[in-house]
């Protein structure tokens, strides 16, 4: 949606209006009262302002002659900052801070309260005195002490680590079916093998779908979510994941493709995707935990049974939070199918 400014093209508009939006938040409450008793003052007398307010003369004076020199400015009659023009700056010992620096170098995680213990020997040793755990941790904020791990490419070069800003489902409220489709990955081992299933779950009706997996990559998500798009009896409009490897490359270039919006969860907060993290506990308490020889030794056994049980989670298994109700029935009272009734054996 595109949005137009009623007075755009007006001179100085933009800056007015930005003016009036800083003035209208510096001029406080205390500004405000202050100003009314100098009106009240100029319009009926002092001593008629001091029985109104309970001000004395030489305070009303004061405000009157702020505003006067400072050329009616409002703001001016607000409380000044109490905070000192000379502000106390710590002062730590230089072979302090170089050992911090030095210890941050050699153990890049090793955090305030284990260099606390070193540091105490350092500075005995030394005949320097030491500083508390609190003033560390300020030190190393203050001089970035903080080692990021370095990444080696095959042929002996650093990797840079870039970072691109993620998107965030904070505030998004889905209305519809399809509206927000909560994807994440289960990881089993037996003897020393891994196995994966990558589940996804719709927050506004509750459908379900998983699939298993031998690796687990961007190839793997893609795989599973063109399966997804073609069961579901809704379009996809936004899906949120964690921070999975998974989730990259050719997975994310098929939502880029598709227009599929992609919301990502803030780092070790799975509690943001509650609904498929519990969708993970059903699916493993239900199905995987008395399937999981068929998992490591006939995965294509696995999905072809997984499928069917989907079938019974969707179409047959009550649910509470529909009112005891499937998920497709759901669909079907709000206009909705399932497409999973005669494509699943085509998967």
């Amino acid at each position: 949606m595109r949005v137009f400014r009623v007075y755009q093209g007006i001179p100085g508009f933009v800056r007015l209006y930005k003016y009036s939006v800083v003035m209208t938040e510096r001029i406080t409450d205390k500004a405000r009262w202050r100003l009314r008793v100098v009106e009240f003052s100029e319009k009926y007398g002092l001593r008629a302002t001091e029985e109104a307010f309970g001000v004395k003369k030489s305070s009303i004076y004061k405000w009157r002659k702020q505003v006067r020199d400072n050329g009616g400015r409002v703001e001016v009659l607000g409380d000044r900052s109490r905070a000192p023009v000379r502000k106390r700056k710590a002062r730590n010992d230089q072979r302090i801070i170089e050992f911090i620096r030095g210890i941050r170098e050699k153990h890049p995680g090793m955090g305030k309260t284990k260099i606390k213990v070193f540091l105490d020997e350092h500075c005995d040793r030394e005949g320097i005195r030491t500083i508390s755990e609190s003033t560390i941790g300020r030190i190393i904020k203050l001089h970035g002490f903080y080692m990021q791990p370095k990444r080696i490419s095959h042929f002996g070069k650093i990797k840079t680590l870039r970072y691109r800003k993620k998107l965030r489902a904070k505030g998004y409220k889905p209305k519809y079916p399809g509206d927000l489709v909560q994807l994440d990955s289960i990881i089993r081992f037996r003897d020393g093998i891994k196995s994966y299933i990558i589940t996804a779950i719709d927050l506004v009706s509750g459908f379900a779908f998983a699939y298993g997996y031998n690796s687990l990559s961007s190839k793997s998500a893609l795989d599973f979510f063109e399966k997804l798009e073609k069961v579901a009896p809704f379009k996809v409009s936004a899906i949120q994941t964690d921070n999975g490897s998974e989730f990259e490359k050719h997975f994310r270039e098929h939502l880029e493709r598709s227009k599929i919006k992609h919301f990502w969860n803030y780092p070790k907060h799975p509690q943001l995707n509650a609904k498929v993290e519990r969708f993970n506990r059903t699916v493993q308490e239900e199905f995987v935990n008395w399937n999981s020889r068929s998992m490591f030794q006939n995965l294509e056994l696995f999905n072809h049974n997984l499928i069917d049980w989907l079938i019974f989670y969707n179409t047959k298994r009550p649910h509470f939070s529909l009112g005891n109700i499937p998920p497709v029935k759901y669909l079907i009272l709000n206009e909705g199918f399932s497409n999973m009734l005669w494509t699943h054996t085509q998967i």
